[in-house]
């Protein structure tokens, strides 16, 4: 589909098929009707979109959905929403922001990885689990961990160039293996009573930190 640049999905679709888009190099534009509640596997990998508007209906981001969509600066995510599949923005290097509903639950491995144009995030307020290489990458400055984070992956904010400011989640125990690794603008570093283990490399590679605050919690301490 070289020459497709928008399209129209008409009310009566409520399923859009795996790949149905994928590598449509020039298409910048879709409208998808309400009632659409999976936007299934690489149903836009790859292709030219631009901005898309998610309806309200949609629950469920498939893996892949929109990696390598080089060009996208603008995609909502309904409140409806509750998970985002493996790689689903991986690449999308235009992205400018992530807001996650309040009531997102699920997130995949490396599913905003390389989003290197997204300076903020913003978590919802109801996700427990933040995975491997999630937004490795990306340009936020400031990142707070809701209550609800129980986990954070290894490499889950390795690379964000810009980050300076981190707010840990009361409910974690854990910061892993080379979780902040390369983060080169962070400066200072509290970590909170409620955690007991900070894996190997967690910091490491970052140039300007000069204080950590560590506090009687902690039992392990990685290399």
């Amino acid at each position: 589909c070289t020459e497709l640049t928008s399209v129209v999905i008409p009310d009566c679709v409520t399923t859009i098929g795996r790949f149905a888009f994928n590598a449509c190099d020039m298409l910048s534009s879709i409208i998808i009707p309400n009632g659409v509640t999976t936007i299934e596997d690489r149903t836009f990998s790859n292709s030219g979109i631009k901005n898309i508007e998610i309806p309200n209906s949609v629950t469920t981001i498939k893996e892949e959905a929109f990696k390598s969509c080089y060009n996208l600066e603008f995609i909502n995510f309904p409140d409806t929403l509750r998970s985002i599949g493996n790689y689903a923005f991986m690449s999308c290097e235009k992205l400018p922001a992530i807001i996650l509903p309040d009531e997102f639950e699920s997130l995949g491995i490396y599913a905003f990885k390389g989003c290197y144009g997204a300076k903020k995030i913003y978590l919802g307020q109801t996700i427990k689990v933040i995975p491997e290489r999630a937004f490795y990458g990306c340009s936020n400055e400031e990142l707070v961990l809701p209550p609800s984070v129980t986990e954070i992956g290894k490499y889950a904010f390795e690379n964000c160039d810009n980050l300076i400011k981190i707010e840990f989640s009361p409910s974690i125990t854990s910061i892993p293996d080379s979780a902040f690794s390369h983060c080169s603008k962070i400066e200072s570093v509290n970590i909170p009573d409620n955690i007991t283990k900070i894996g190997p490399s967690a910091f490491s590679y970052c140039p300007n930190l000069k204080t950590v605050n560590l506090p009687q919690s902690i039992t392990d301490l990685g290399h």
